[in-house]
């Protein structure tokens, strides 16, 4: 019996893994599942209300273009466990962007579980895609009545000046630090290169947050599932409020043990 549920679980998520990357209306249509009801997730979502500052997510018009958000949401993610389809969902509402865990169970919808609420860039919100979309339409346009129009060649005077060589090697001092420094007889300005990052977890705060700043200084290749890394090795309970530092090319298991260590002393 053990045998067969594993086999119904490998088929069914072999099957699902077709339509990550999709929105979710679309995938689950695409599988054959039910509608997710307004109604129903009107009622799912609000135990998790109070994971956003956002006071105005408690109207009911909001709370129902949030549910609208999550059927075009993007599926970054599927998983199957004991028969249960389990779906990863990344949607929105203006500034504040959620994954969360929507699982069916008796042809049911149920959100299992929000991973993550955090603040969304700007160019991730529909209305920038659209007009970014517009934007690189007309200049498509434009490009393409330039290049049929008749090239004429202006006459140019190039005016040469002598510019002073540079030789020797910049200071090692310069290269780390970022300052104008003398080399030969140029001055030379070296910009300053960042080799840590400092991030302050401060009490209360959701570690999506967390994993969504190493997400973006590239410390990790994807924040959802760092999120669920801290949670399966359990370090989610031991990671204290305070300020951390991650330097540049840390692994993640770096990242992990700096994080169970907890902040380091100001």
């Amino acid at each position: 019996m053990r045998e067969t549920d594993m086999d119904s679980n490998q088929f069914l998520r072999s099957f699902m893994t077709g339509v990550v990357h999709k929105s979710f209306a679309r995938a689950i249509r695409h599988i054959g599942l039910p509608d997710f009801p307004r109604q129903l997730f009107v009622r799912e979502i609000k135990p998790y209300l109070h994971l956003t500052e956002n006071d105005r997510l408690e109207e009911r018009k909001s709370l129902v273009k949030l549910w609208r958000s999550t059927l075009q949401g993007e599926v970054i993610a599927t998983d199957v466990r004991d028969d249960v389809p389990a779906f990863y969902v990344r949607a929105g509402l203006g500034a504040t962007g959620y994954v969360m865990r929507l699982i069916l169970i008796n042809g049911n919808w149920r959100i299992d579980s929000v991973i993550s609420v955090y603040e969304r860039q700007f160019f991730h919100m529909p209305w920038f895609r659209r007009a970014a979309f517009a934007s690189a339409v007309a200049a498509a346009a434009l490009l393409g009545l330039f290049l049929h129009q008749p090239i004429v060649q202006p006459r140019v005077q190039v005016e040469s000046a002598a510019k002073p060589a540079v030789k020797g090697p910049l200071t090692h001092a310069a290269a780390n630090h970022g300052a104008s420094t003398h080399v030969g007889n140029s001055k030379v300005h070296v910009q300053k290169t960042v080799s840590a990052f400092r991030f302050h977890l401060a009490l209360g705060m959701p570690l999506g947050n967390l994993s969504q700043f190493l997400y973006q200084q590239h410390l990790v290749s994807n924040a959802v599932a760092f999120d669920m890394l801290l949670k399966n090795t359990g370090i989610d309970t031991d990671v204290q409020p305070g300020t951390y530092i991650f330097k540049k090319g840390m692994k993640v298991k770096q990242i992990l043990q700096e994080l169970k260590q907890g902040p380091p002393a100001p």
